[in-house]
């Protein structure tokens, strides 16, 4: 059974979200990680003349770890420099899983957050799973 969490749990489940967006240390590490294996293996043939002298290497570093950054906080992935060509740069939305608070199923994000049943549409994350045994 479904039930849905206290003001309090969704407020500190919200603040997690908000600061897990705009850490910047996961792109920080991919970018790390990308470039020792590029300067390790020197692939591509350019890469050698890019890590010969300190400057190029941070400005490399600058380069795709912004791209990193921002591609996380606008797009939700981690794209080097942007999505592929086809896709929306800025999605204007994206499918979330969402609950209906009157029936509780569990369905795909509509643009106008109402389920079949006439009930409103939450977020997934604002409930909790719990065991018919347990409920609180």
């Amino acid at each position: 059974m479904w039930v849905r969490r206290n003001e309090d749990e969704i407020v500190r489940i919200e603040r997690a979200r908000r600061i897990r967006k705009f850490n910047p240390l996961p792109a920080a590490l991919l970018t790390i990680g990308l470039l020792l294996v590029v300067a390790v293996l020197g692939w591509p043939p350019p890469a050698r003349i890019v890590f010969d002298r300190p400057t190029r290497a941070i400005i490399l570093f600058l380069i795709v770890f912004t791209s990193f950054y921002l591609s996380k906080i606008f797009i939700g992935r981690y794209w080097l420099f942007g999505p592929p060509s086809g896709e929306a740069v800025f999605p204007t939305h994206s499918v979330r899983n969402m609950i209906c608070s009157r029936c509780q199923t569990v369905q795909a994000d509509t643009e106008s957050h109402l389920c079949p049943c006439g009930g409103e549409l939450e977020e997934l994350h604002h409930w909790r799973w719990v065991d018919d045994g347990i409920a609180e």
